[in-house]
């Protein structure tokens, strides 16, 4: 299945058996050299008349596209999460069914008649596997959310960890010890590009003159570089200033106004918790929603992909009904084209072979190509085409 040309959708044709001859050794017949065969295990399902089928199969269309997203986000999920750990996985190998892959399972599908009893109306089997697809999606939202924010939370924390000195985590590049706070007076730090250097320098004492009865905001000759840049940052440098409590929101706007970054002295004590325990901290936590996203895909994947087996079962069943009589009389095989090119081959030889039962597939409805058969594709691609 790994080849390039190898098609990821199984057929499953419905075909009508007659009391002269079963219909499927002669599909096998014309399809041999194109395709792979097997039944297609379908039981005799409770349907009603014919308006009600009529809807019922508007219903079962519209929840089977849903039920494949849901089976399809949650295979991405766990693919790309066990890619992470093992890049050369297959994805054969990464999504399995009830222990098998899902071409084995599907080729070997069986009806489950205790979680499915094919004595409730269709319309109920119906009910039943919506409801359980909507509640496999509402958990995994909840539960890649939850992943997803740790992920970001890791991202920001990094970024503080690498990023500039306009943005990165101070906390252990700074020793507060040195820095000065009082009632009136506070030491804040200011990030400047390495090419204004030298203006910074000669006027930061000039920001924010004596006016009226207020003190100048900078105080003189308290200006510090601080030797951490050189290490963290080559495009900034970081300086300590000294300034008046009463004129600090004045100040800050003027700095960031001269596109100056402004940084409050971080603040060390027992409980302070560093950027490199935080970034520790979010890894783990990372780490343990990974292995559990992973646990519930494994499962709720598999469980998913059940119900959708089985309402292709349900939607092949009403729609031979509609097609061929009630109760149908009708075998379901299911094929795997060896190419795209076989497939197109395989279905122009069963449109010549079963043009008698109905419209011809040059035919077309709302887009949709009409063939004389009950037909539906069962893609494994992840992407939905």
């Amino acid at each position: 299945m790994s080849s390039s040309k190898a098609p990821r959708s199984f057929l499953i044709i419905s075909i009508p058996e007659t009391r002269q001859q079963s219909a499927v050794p002669m599909l096998e017949h014309e399809t041999r050299s194109l395709c792979r065969t097997s039944l297609f295990q379908v039981p005799m399902l409770k349907v009603g008349g014919l308006g009600e089928n009529v809807r019922l199969a508007d219903d079962i269309e519209k929840a089977d596209q849903q039920v494949e997203k849901a089976v399809k986000r949650i295979g991405k999920w766990l693919y790309d999460l066990i890619k992470e750990d093992q890049p050369d996985v297959s994805i054969e190998r990464a999504l399995t069914v009830n222990s098998a892959t899902m071409y084995d399972y599907v080729r070997n599908f069986e009806w489950n008649h205790a979680r499915y009893p094919p004595k409730i109306s269709t319309g109920e089997l119906l009910q039943t596997i919506t409801t359980e697809t909507s509640e496999h999606l509402t958990k995994l939202q909840a539960r890649t959310t939850e992943f997803t924010n740790v992920c970001q939370a890791i991202s920001s924390e990094n970024k503080k960890q690498t990023g500039t000195l306009f943005v990165r985590d101070l906390s252990e590049l700074v020793d507060p010890t040195h820095m000065v706070f009082t009632d009136s007076l506070k030491t804040i730090l200011v990030v400047v590009p390495r090419h204004g250097e030298k203006e910074w320098i000669e006027s930061y004492y000039t920001l924010c003159p004596a006016e009226d009865n207020l003190p100048a905001a900078v105080v003189p000759d308290s200006l510090l570089k601080l030797d951490v840049a050189d290490k963290e940052d080559k495009e900034n440098a970081l300086y300590a200033i000294l300034i008046m409590r009463r004129r600090e929101d004045q100040l800050r706007t003027l700095l960031r106004d001269m596109r100056l970054g402004v940084r409050d002295v971080p603040v060390r004590d027992a409980d302070t918790v560093t950027g490199r325990e935080k970034m520790h901290r979010l890894t783990t936590q990372r780490e343990e929603r990974k292995a559990d996203l992973i646990r519930w895909c494994k499962t709720f994947f598999g469980e998913s992909f059940i119900a959708w087996l089985h309402l292709k079962a349900i939607r092949i069943f009403v729609e031979s009904a509609l097609r061929y009589s009630v109760p149908p009389n009708f075998k379901a095989v299911l094929c795997l084209p060896n190419s795209s090119s076989d497939e197109k081959k395989m279905l122009k030889k069963l449109v010549a072979l079963y043009d008698h039962l109905g419209p011809s597939s040059s035919k077309y409805a709302s887009e949709k190509v009409i063939y004389p058969f009950v037909m539906s594709e069962l893609n494994l691609s992840l992407t939905q085409d």
